[in-house]
């Protein structure tokens, strides 16, 4: 099973969430991933993730 978000949709709300059955170990990984480039220096990453912080989002969403 892949790491794709799923869109839940009932009506005309819809929702975007998070994978729950799926391979953690890749998720970790990504999240990983995510968060040694988030946090170096001179990075694309770090600004989008301040940005996103600064929105309200947590951390996990963020990176």
């Amino acid at each position: 099973m892949g790491s794709a978000p799923v869109t839940v949709q009932s009506g005309r709300p819809r929702h975007v969430k998070r994978r729950r059955a799926c391979d953690h170990t890749i998720n970790q990984a990504f999240i990983f991933f995510a968060s040694k480039t988030a946090f170096t220096e001179s990075c694309w990453a770090t600004e989008y993730y301040q940005s996103e912080r600064t929105q309200g989002t947590d951390h996990y969403t963020a990176s």
